[in-house]
């Protein structure tokens, strides 16, 4: 049976692509500040436009590091297939840690307009939560971690 020699995208995968691409588009990149370009540029995320060529896709970029790779290699063909852009993963490294000013500034900037929560308004103030729960690692006593938080 002949076999044709070079890899074809379906149609169904190219649409994936679109539709991954255009929820993007659709459901993120309104909420994000109106000088996110700007501030990229001005905190040095930003520098140069090789292969990511705006700021929303540099975003899109570092939020994929987080939720999805699982390397700097994995990253960039993560990249590669979703249309972001096509970068190696020293690239991809630099970038990253180019974005760091950005990425405080972009998250002070999201959590500005939130009031203080106030769970419990009390007269003397608010009350706290906390919770520590265990964390067991294989092979431990049991108690090995807490996770304090409040």
């Amino acid at each position: 049976m002949p076999r044709s020699p070079h890899h074809t995208m379906s149609a169904a995968s190219t649409q994936a692509a679109c539709t991954q691409s255009d929820r993007w588009a659709h459901e993120i990149v309104p909420h994000v500040p109106p000088d996110l370009d700007a501030q990229a540029r001005i905190l040095g995320a930003f520098r140069r436009r090789r292969a990511v060529t705006c700021a929303t896709d540099l975003l899109r970029a570092v939020l994929a590091s987080v939720l999805v790779a699982t390397s700097l290699q994995h990253l960039g063909a993560w990249a590669s297939l979703a249309g972001v852009a096509n970068s190696s993963a020293p690239a991809w490294h630099k970038r990253l840690i180019r974005s760091q000013p950005w990425l405080a500034w972009l998250l002070a900037e999201r959590l500005a307009p939130l009031p203080p929560l106030r769970l419990i308004p009390q007269a003397s103030g608010n009350s706290l939560l906390v919770d520590a729960t265990c964390l067991r690692q294989p092979g431990g006593s049991g108690d090995d971690w807490r996770l304090p938080t409040a």
